[in-house]
């Protein structure tokens, strides 16, 4: 259906870098300056009240809003087992690096888009599909790195992200890249998620180990319910102490309240310079109906009903993750 940018008040979308630079783009096609940033979970479990006047993008589809823009294939999947006419929603769906990406190639051809926006479109695409060879690349000081440490900074509350990604929004529209990494808060909080890193590095350490069955030590998993607490974890590290592992799971306990439940959630991502077509990361999770994401990473949840059963069940579903794993290696 096509899109129509009068009929439209509010841009929501995911608050990650591709999140940022989408809303940008679309912001800077719309005139639209009213931005909600959230994770997908919050759209799927209606935490928001969306409108038929709210833009989506980089998020789980709606019923409730105006227009869409995606990349995820898991979501695509989603209005098909709704059965939901893609084509009868304004916006696109393209399986690209970035949802930025998607929102540049639909437009295009109707809009010119200025030098400055379209240098952050191959940033997205560059940090939304990891396209890093080694961890030296990930760390290295340039604007995409310092962009997306700054956006995932840990220091500030919830309301004082919500206005940094606003400001970010805007800016993006004016600045280059380069300027915009010059600015005292970006360099600040580049800084600080950078000192989190080494703290990180050293703290999964303990909670790292391989599955018996993985003889080779492919997927190094990192174990988070073995702490009484919640923690960030940073998958990356991983293969700073096993550089010679292929991916990276991240096990941890769902948190309610501060809480500690029996559910378990799943992060999952391949390492550095990987690069074997046969590997869908999001197939795993979407063939266990556990989860989604792309070929390189994804993410799951798991419900436990009974706590007993909880070692059992986190032994057998890590288990059938590697079954899966082992069977797309050989294919």
């Amino acid at each position: 259906m096509e899109f129509n940018k009068d009929n439209y008040k509010r841009i929501v979308s995911h608050n990650d870098l591709d999140g940022v630079i989408s809303s940008s783009l679309l912001s800077s096609i719309t005139g639209i300056k009213q931005f909600l940033f959230t994770g997908p979970t919050n759209i799927i479990n209606k935490k928001h009240v969306l409108l038929e006047t709210d833009i989506i993008c980089d998020l789980p589809y709606s019923t409730c809003c105006g227009a869409w823009f995606d990349h995820h294939t898991g979501n695509l999947e989603d209005l098909n087992y709704r059965k939901i006419d893609i084509t009868s929603i304004p916006g696109s769906f393209s399986e690209q690096d970035s949802c930025a990406r998607v929102i540049y190639n639909y437009f295009k051809d109707k809009i010119s888009f200025s030098d400055i926006l379209k240098s952050y479109i191959d940033i997205a695409d560059e940090v939304d599909s990891f396209k890093y060879d080694s961890p030296l690349e990930w760390l290295a000081e340039k604007p995409s790195r310092i962009l997306d440490f700054a956006i995932k900074d840990k220091c500030d509350d919830l309301n004082k992200k919500i206005v940094f990604l606003n400001r970010l929004t805007n800016l993006i529209k004016e600045l280059t890249p380069q300027k915009l990494c010059e600015m005292k808060e970006i360099k600040s909080k580049d800084s600080s998620y950078r000192a989190f890193i080494k703290h990180n590095l050293e703290m999964i350490k303990p909670i790292i180990y391989f599955l018996k069955e993985d003889v080779n030590n492919e997927i190094v998993i990192i174990d988070q319910t073995r702490l009484r607490f919640q923690n960030a974890i940073l998958r990356p590290l991983a293969f700073i102490h096993y550089p010679r592992s292929l991916a990276v799971l991240v096990i941890s306990n769902k948190f309610q309240n501060k809480s500690k439940k029996a559910d378990l959630l799943l992060s999952f991502s391949l390492g550095f310079g990987v690069k074997d077509d046969k590997i869908d990361l999001g197939e795993i999770f979407r063939t266990l109906n556990i989860g989604d994401g792309h070929k390189g990473a994804a993410s799951a949840s798991f419900v436990i009903y009974d706590k007993k059963d909880a070692m059992k069940m986190k032994e057998s579903i890590l288990r059938e993750i590697f079954i899966l794993w082992q069977k797309q290696r050989v294919i």
